[in-house]
């Protein structure tokens, strides 16, 4: 349920499954310590030897930061809770901790680019914070956002810059989301920021437990 009681966590981000690009978010906030300030985790059992060039991010833009994952990788598993691997692979299986005690909810989607002329692929990993009372944000494909306002769901715009969501390259967008997070992460203000986005909170999770028919009216209502 939504409540305005203090929590411990600034956000909540949580990697299962290996990625190149996955690993390069996390270990920016690693990098600067932001992980104490969330629910962190990042499991290192499907780690595979590709290349981490390979990926959808030109990472070798970013300085340091090749190097930094691949150490980053090493310290890993990092846990934000006891389930074990099996569980964590039911995606229905919710720790309440994760949405009840952390302000804001870090998405990191199936797919960071997608054939835009395929839509956007959007999965439980973004419906979950919306069903459990979380604003959020989206590591993920472009346009991603603007899927869910075409669902009639709101997006905390007065309080986050979803503006990454609009840029197709790759690189440009993961760069804009992370400086983003960063923002989240750090900010001393998140109780307040959190209490802000009530209305949306309270909408998105109304709209997500209505039926189809009251998801329509919902929708309809919000177009007037």
């Amino acid at each position: 349920e939504y409540h305005e009681r203090p929590r411990n966590k600034n956000f909540t981000a949580l990697v299962r499954t290996h990625k190149w690009w996955r690993a390069n978010t996390m270990t920016k906030l690693w990098m600067n310590g932001l992980h104490e300030k969330g629910y962190f985790s990042y499991n290192n059992s499907n780690i595979d030897e590709s290349d981490p060039e390979a990926g959808p991010i030109e990472i070798n833009g970013f300085g340091s930061l090749k190097h930094h994952t691949e150490f980053f990788l090493k310290q890993c598993p990092f846990h934000a809770d006891l389930l074990t691997s099996d569980d964590h692979n039911l995606y229905h299986n919710t720790v309440v901790a994760h949405h009840d005690d952390a302000y804001f909810n870090f998405v990191f989607e199936t797919h960071l680019d997608v054939d835009q002329s395929n839509g956007v692929f959007l999965t439980e990993k973004t419906f979950k914070p919306i069903k459990h009372a979380q604003p959020f944000l989206i590591v993920g494909a472009a346009d991603s956002i603007q899927q869910l306002r075409d669902m009639g769901y709101k997006t905390f715009d007065h309080v986050v810059d979803h503006s990454y969501d609009t840029l197709k390259n790759n690189t440009k967008r993961w760069r804009a989301v992370c400086n983003e997070m960063e923002r989240i992460a750090k900010c001393k203000k998140i109780h307040q920021m959190y209490i802000d986005c009530r209305d949306d909170i309270l909408w998105n999770q109304q709209l997500f437990l209505a039926s189809k028919a009251d998801r329509l009216q919902k929708i309809l209502e919000k177009l007037k």
